[in-house]
């Protein structure tokens, strides 16, 4: 094939130059391809560092959110303090009222003192009588529907076993 040679030879700067402008063309292409990477890095940076703020500022935002429901809460506490310190305060301040019911007006320093002692006694136990010290020795008295009651008996009488053992 003598008439193919000069074909080639003919193709061949055609083909060469080609391959020099996809040559070229990678060259770009690996130029553009670096600088996006470079791009790309610097953007993941920016992006690192914005997601830092959001999270510093999600932090202080719930810090202070805390701290309000710390305050709310202390508040809360210190309106039932209040409550419960004023409850007995205005029962105080109802009291000589209440003691005077035919005056309009009271006077806490002009009511006699003796009207707060007017309410009946509290009914006491009536102290239990020792029979021969036996009751008070034993820590029982002598009341009526005890077991004890027997051994009372007993000791009135003059000739029980019972009398004669405690009257040494």
């Amino acid at each position: 094939m003598p008439g193919s040679e000069p074909r080639e030879r003919t193709q061949l700067p055609d083909n060469l130059e080609d391959l020099e402008q996809v040559l070229k063309h990678m060259r770009v292409a690996a130029g553009c391809g670096q600088q996006l990477q470079l791009e790309h890095d610097q953007v993941l940076a920016v992006l690192r560092i914005k997601q830092q703020e959001v999270h510093l500022l999600q932090k202080v935002e719930a810090e202070k959110e805390h701290e309000g429901v710390v305050h709310l809460l202390e508040v809360r506490e210190l309106e039932q303090q209040w409550r419960s310190q004023s409850e007995p305060l205005n029962l105080l301040t109802r009291e000589p009222e209440r003691l005077r019911p035919g005056v309009g007006t009271s006077d806490a320093f002009s009511a006699s003192p003796l009207a707060v002692c007017d309410s009946p006694p509290s009914p006491k136990k009536a102290p239990s009588q020792p029979y021969n010290g036996l009751a008070a020795e034993t820590g029982t008295g002598g009341r009526r529907g005890d077991s004890n009651t027997e051994v009372e008996g007993q000791v009135h009488r003059k000739g029980s076993p019972l009398h004669s053992s405690i009257q040494l």
